[in-house]
């Protein structure tokens, strides 16, 4: 599981919630979680904000969804 993942249903009980509270298509964040490919800079941003975090605790520098430690 990601930290994306893990916040995104903490506050909003699923990535498809959050993704259509950010205005995207529900595939979007799916694709990203499921690392099939990257976050760019602002979608960082907007998922990164939409969650009141630094996009840094979500992301890697170059994009990939951070794994949640145990």
């Amino acid at each position: 599981m990601t930290v994306l993942q893990a916040e995104a249903k903490k506050r909003y009980g699923s990535l498809r919630k959050l993704a259509i509270n950010l205005g995207l298509t529900p595939g979007c964040l799916h694709q990203i979680n499921a690392r099939f490919r990257r976050a760019w800079p602002r979608l960082r941003q907007q998922v990164a904000a939409a969650l009141e975090m630094r996009d840094d605790e979500l992301f890697d520098e170059k994009g990939w969804p951070r794994e949640k430690e145990n």
